[in-house]
């Protein structure tokens, strides 16, 4: 009998790992999944959008604690509106050209509520004029 019990608890310790890393594979799976689905949802929310304000560049945390310099529009109700800059742009769509300028900007982008208020996300410029 003790022979047979201690069978059974070597043979669940070896094959222990084993049912981890299929639960690991299997949580991996599940959340590589879901990730697509979200960034469809978020590109489909996409809408034309016209902003006027003035152009800053603001240091802001990631999600992964790193600290990244962002570029914010700061309409003259105080409502932030982060904006995508794109390596390749031109000058005249690019908003790093217009910091601390007063700007018309018209692009694709989102509106969404959160906690802490209304976050608003241009992520195409289509064009941008002093205002």
């Amino acid at each position: 009998m003790k022979k047979l019990m201690m069978l059974l608890a070597v043979a669940g310790l070896v094959s222990a790992p084993a049912w981890v890393a299929v639960a690991a594979d299997d949580a991996a799976a599940g959340a590589a999944a879901a990730k697509p689905e979200h960034k469809a949802h978020v590109a489909a929310e996409l809408k034309e959008m016209t902003v006027t304000g003035t152009i800053s560049k603001e240091e802001h945390k990631g999600h992964d604690g790193k600290t990244m310099e962002v570029l914010v529009l700061t309409e003259t109700d105080g409502t932030k509106v982060f904006l995508h800059s794109e390596k390749d742009a031109d000058a005249a769509t690019n908003p790093a050209e217009f910091v601390g300028k007063c700007v018309t900007i018209v692009g694709q982008g989102s509106e969404r509520t959160t906690p802490k208020g209304k976050m608003i996300r241009i992520a195409k410029i289509t064009s941008i004029k002093a205002a």
